[in-house]
């Protein structure tokens, strides 16, 4: 990489993109202006995973920020185009996944312990039962109310996410020691049937699989995964899916599946 790309401010001492550089390249999809960026960013993002797994996490937690609706972009604005300090976003960014981390922890411990006082409720009194069984139904009502509502938003369960249709299979390891056999790009799988993710690799250990609805939503996180293969059983709404597969440091691959 030449001194002007790395004196160009959106690169760090190891050539990949600093703080800057990935505020940057999300900032541009959120805003689409990709083709606006600087050629010398693109290109490293076109071949590097690491910079590419950086970029797909910070455009998780900014998507919906409503900022970029009221204010002018000071990189994409001719009439103000000036050095910006990107490094501010993005330790703002990341203080928010520590914070929506923290409180995810605390809503895990708090539902298990709720789980463990209702258990012993219903055995010390038979007529909690009776109560839950109302609190159940009620549930169900809602979740039958929920489902028709999305029903009718299903639509956009299958609209293509720009952020990841601009890197998929474009994540393979350059070094060709992965290679993925299913699901294939845009393979579709009927409701209530097994998602199977299966690939051939060499001496990759510590992997995770990560699938997410097209809004870039988590929506299920496969750990500690044995072999080269793994089975997603529960059923999943109907949608286009993206799924990642990950080592300790890398992303490997990103790709798509739909489910009808």
């Amino acid at each position: 990489m030449s001194t002007a790309i790395l004196n160009s401010g959106f690169f760090n001492s190891q050539e990949h993109l600093n703080e800057e550089g990935i505020s940057l390249y999300t900032d541009a999809l959120i805003l689409g202006k990709k083709e606006e960026l600087p050629s010398e960013i693109l290109d490293h993002v076109e071949n590097c995973q690491l910079c590419k797994n950086k970029i797909i996490e910070l455009y998780g937690i900014c998507k919906d920020n409503s900022l970029y609706n009221t204010v002018t972009h000071p990189y994409f604005h001719e009439a103000i185009k000036q050095q910006f300090n990107y490094s501010i976003l993005y330790k703002i960014a990341a203080s928010v996944l520590i914070l929506v981390s923290i409180v995810l922890i605390t809503k895990f411990l708090f539902r298990n312990q709720k789980k463990e006082i209702i258990i012993s409720e219903e055995q010390c009194d038979s007529s909690s039962v009776k109560h839950d069984k109302i609190i159940s139904d009620s549930i169900g009502s809602d979740q039958k109310e929920d489902s028709e509502h999305d029903h009718i938003y299903i639509a956009a369960n299958f609209n293509s996410n720009p952020v990841f249709e601009s890197l998929i299979d474009e994540s393979l390891r350059s070094d060709n020691i992965l290679k993925i056999i299913s699901p294939q790009t845009d393979q579709q799988f009927s409701l209530n049937k097994s998602i199977k993710f299966k690939w051939e690799s060499e001496s990759i250990e510590n992997l995770k699989i990560i699938i997410l609805n097209n809004r870039a939503d988590r929506i299920i996180e496969i750990e500690d995964i044995i072999g080269n293969n793994a089975t997603y059983n529960k059923e999943l709404k109907p949608g286009l899916y993206y799924w990642k597969l990950e080592s300790e440091d890398d992303l490997l691959y990103l790709g798509k599946f739909i489910v009808k």
